[in-house]
């Protein structure tokens, strides 16, 4: 269990975070200078929040009220940054004893032996750090921690100066890890494809605060919030004119059904750009694609590599961005200012609030 809620006045903004979950692979998710890297130093124990409590598992970490604060040496939090902090005096094995000297643990050879062969750096153990490569120092780093059994891993984008390959790799790894060792692992990223990859739970933060939380499926595929949406990539988000009865909404003058019953709080309606189809003239309309059909032509068409980017305009003025896969697009043949109609599924929208 991580229960963390604390608050910390900075010069900036203030950082305000409500974490609660039994779930062990978490990502802090914001854009650059949002305070990701502040929360996690104050989770460290590098600096106090003013208010509030810090608690993972079983341990109290933080406390206002009770006046604790446990030092950073004693909270066995395995930490580390996208610089890695290896020591470039040291080998690799005297790295990774580093710790474990310095903390007095008492470690079995074998296991070191065991979480190098895991990591893959049995071979690097005589290397200055140097001689290794960016992901080489990145498992050196990892293979430090996992020896002191931390209650959690906190690690601030690690992987942003990693190549796609490697990176992809060592979250794979990170993840292995976490399974095999039951360790939470707080991992900070500003890029959304990771996140959504490595989250089982995920806490969004904008100018210190926290947005929006929850179990990753939940956030990603039904934000609350139009901040969320925006943040989790939900390209088309419209201002919702009218309510027309419990599962029926007006935007832009077209009239759309829901799947979902919409409630007074309800501002706004969205769809992902992928989940947009366009319809063939020649295949017959399936049940769940017969409702919501709106003809208009193609405004624009530009190239994002293994997908093409569609904008479409509705005969009502409504735009909409259509993400097409490479394959669908040489089919369908599209060309600027042809004339199409796309159908906005009911399971594929979304409702969220403005606030």
């Amino acid at each position: 269990m991580i229960s963390i809620k604390i608050k910390k006045e900075l010069q900036q903004f203030s950082i305000n975070a409500d974490i609660k979950t039994e779930l062990n692979k978490l990502v802090l998710f914001g854009p650059s200078g949002s305070g990701k890297s502040t929360l996690l130093k104050i989770i460290a124990g590098f600096f106090n929040p003013n208010q509030g409590f810090i608690k993972i598992k079983d341990k109290v970490l933080f406390d206002s009220e009770r006046k604790l604060s446990v030092p950073i040496y004693k909270r066995n939090i395995g930490y580390m940054a996208q610089n890695y902090s290896l020591f470039p005096n040291l080998t690799v094995l005297e790295n990774i004893q580093y710790g474990i000297k310095a903390q007095k643990i008492k470690t079995d050879p074998l296991e070191i032996q065991q979480i190098c062969n895991k990591l893959k750096i049995s071979d690097l153990l005589n290397q200055y750090p140097k001689k290794l490569s960016g992901g080489q120092q990145q498992r050196v780093a990892l293979a430090r921690i996992l020896p002191i059994k931390p209650e959690i891993l906190l690690l601030d984008e690690p992987f942003n100066a990693l190549d796609q390959e490697i990176r992809e790799s060592l979250r794979d790894l990170v993840t292995e890890i976490s399974d095999q060792y039951q360790i939470p692992v707080l991992l900070v990223t500003h890029n959304l494809e990771e996140a959504s990859i490595f989250a089982e739970y995920i806490i969004l933060i904008s100018n210190g605060s926290q947005i929006e939380s929850g179990e990753s499926s939940v956030v990603f595929n039904c934000p609350g919030k139009l901040t969320s949406a925006k943040m989790m990539g939900i390209e088309n988000l419209w201002l919702i004119e009218r309510k027309i009865n419990s599962e029926t909404v007006m935007v832009n003058g077209m009239v759309i059904k829901l799947k979902n019953e919409i409630l007074e709080e309800h501002t706004h309606l969205g769809i992902r750009a992928e989940e947009v189809m366009i319809l063939r003239t020649n295949k017959p309309l399936r049940n769940n694609i017969q409702e919501n059909i709106l003809s208009g032509t193609v405004e624009e068409i530009t190239n994002r590599g293994k997908f093409k980017k569609v904008v479409f305009q509705g005969i009502n003025q409504l735009l909409i961005q259509i993400n097409i896969p490479d394959h669908v697009y040489r089919k369908l043949n599209l060309q600027i200012r042809n004339s199409i109609r796309v159908s906005l599924k009911k399971e594929s929208l979304i409702l969220c609030r403005s606030t």
